[in-house]
């Protein structure tokens, strides 16, 4: 159950050539719109198209920046919650529950663009250094 916690939304992040840190990620809502996301953006935490992003995520950066002196930390979009159900009145259940965090500095797209590139890079990184072990 943790994995699928980890791995919530199911989008397709696409590299847009000649851009290293940009993605096109298709929208959950409208599969004619895609969202371009630019990873270098925001000190790496990344920016999106999305209203999501455009609403909620850049008032949590500026807040932040606010609030610390021109810093913030990426809060991520998924939020872990634990949460326990009691059965019969005496048997306990515990679930994990992933939501989207309300504070949260970047959205579902920079999420699945940001694991796109974590994926991608770790591949090509792994390849070069195990060249010579053939």
């Amino acid at each position: 159950m943790l994995a699928a916690a980890m791995n919530p939304i199911n989008l397709k992040a696409t590299h847009v050539t000649g851009q290293p840190l940009c993605f096109m990620v298709n929208s959950s809502d409208d599969a004619q719109t895609p969202h371009l996301v630019d990873l270098s953006r925001n000190e790496g935490n990344g920016y999106c198209t999305c209203k999501d992003f455009q609403v909620r995520c850049s008032s949590n950066i500026k807040q932040q920046k606010e609030k610390y002196n021109g810093k913030f930390r990426r809060i991520d979009y998924i939020m872990l919650e634990q949460t326990e159900l009691i059965l019969d009145g005496s048997k306990k259940k515990h679930y994990v529950i992933a939501k989207p965090n309300p504070n949260r500095t970047l959205c579902k797209h920079i999420h699945a663009a940001r694991q796109k590139w974590c994926n991608v890079t770790l591949k090509d990184i792994s390849i070069e250094l195990n060249q010579d072990q053939d």
